[in-house]
C-alpha cells in the first residue's frame, strides 16, 4: 500500500547544525508522525529516503528547515547519488542528464565523505555503533 503524501522537516536550533535532533515526517493522509532520530543527519536522511522507497511514498514535501539546515553552516552538504553506478554525480554530469536518465537520489554528507564507498562505510559504522550502544 502506498502513502500519498508526507511532509519532512529537520528539527534543530536554527543557525546551528550541531544542535541537530532528528527528522520529523508527518504522514498527511494518516494521523501519524515518524521520527528518524539517530542524532546523525547523514544516517537519518538515508533512513528517511529508504523509508520513502519502502513505503512507496507518492509525494514528499520538504520544510524550509531542510534547506536552512544545509545553508546555516558548512559542515553538511547535499550530494546526488546514482545508486546503479554507486557514485556521486558531479554538477556537470547532472546538468547534462536528461530526465529519463535520473535514477538517483540525494544524500547529506560531511566534508570527510568524498565518495559513495566512504558514505556506505560511514552509514554502516554509525548503524553498528547504535546497535552496540543499545545492547549496552
Amino acid at each position: 500500500m502506498s502513502i500519498a503524501r508526507v511532509f519532512m522537516s529537520f528539527e534543530y536550533d536554527e543557525f546551528r547544525q550541531g544542535t541537530y535532533k532528528h527528522i520529523k515526517v508527518s504522514v498527511t493522509d494518516a494521523d501519524k508522525v515518524v521520527y528518524f532520530n539517530t542524532g546523525d543527519p547523514v544516517v537519518d536522511y538515508i533512513d528517511f529516503m529508504r523509508w520513502i522507497s519502502k513505503n512507496d511514498v507518492l509525494s514528499v514535501g520538504y520544510s524550509s528547515s531542510f534547506d536552512h539546515f544545509l545553508m546555516d553552516e558548512d559542515k553538511y552538504r547535499l550530494e546526488y547519488v546514482d545508486y546503479e553506478r554507486e557514485c556521486f554525480i558531479s554538477q556537470e554530469e547532472l546538468d547534462n542528464m536528461g530526465w529519463d536518465q535520473l535514477s538517483m537520489a540525494n544524500v547529506i554528507v560531511t566534508d570527510d565523505i568524498k565518495t559513495f564507498a566512504e558514505l556506505k562505510a560511514y552509514y554502516k559504522d554509525k548503524k553498528q555503533e547504535r546497535i552496540t550502544s543499545e545492547l549496552g
